[in-house]
């Protein structure tokens, strides 16, 4: 696999239509890991909790939350998203983006 630099949509999809470009070449097929990446948050619960803010967050709201469309991915989803596809992940900035 040769991976390459894209422009990807800034729509909130942008995590994992960027994983869905590279693995797929096709980020249209985002939805398939925002739900591979839930699917294993849910499955970890107690593994994943931990990095939520205790006074204020719930870990099943935010996995409610994160299961909407155009949410954006955090580091908690970088993490999830790449245990469970078993690879690493390097996050680059091209350019000056303030959003992606």
């Amino acid at each position: 696999m040769c991976l390459k630099v894209v422009d990807i949509s800034g729509d909130g999809n942008c995590l994992f239509r960027a994983i869905a470009d590279q693995l797929e070449g096709d980020e249209e097929l985002h939805e398939i890991y925002r739900a591979r990446t839930i699917n294993h948050i849910m499955k970890n619960k107690d593994h994943y909790k931990m990095f939520l803010d205790d006074d204020t967050e719930d870990i099943e709201e935010y996995i409610k939350y994160m299961s909407m469309n155009t949410i954006w991915g955090s580091q908690l989803e970088i993490n999830a998203l790449a245990t469970v596809m078993g690879f690493n992940v390097i996050v680059h900035q091209v350019g000056n983006p303030s959003y992606c």
